[in-house]
């Protein structure tokens, strides 16, 4: 957990996530993951998530 604390840390610095993005979201993102879609949903889901790591 602490390197994906690192990297997330980094990324908000960088301004690639937004500052109130943890490792906890990408355990979520991980652990709610609809592998089991068709590629399509799959797309959609992934970019309703990563949309709202996005710094605003």
């Amino acid at each position: 957990m602490r390197s994906l604390t690192v990297v997330v840390q980094a990324c908000i610095e960088a301004g690639v996530l937004g500052p109130d993005v943890g490792p906890a979201d990408f355990q979520l993102l991980v652990a709610t993951a609809p592998v089991d879609q068709p590629e399509p949903v799959r797309q959609r889901w992934l970019d309703i998530f990563l949309a709202g790591l996005a710094p605003r």
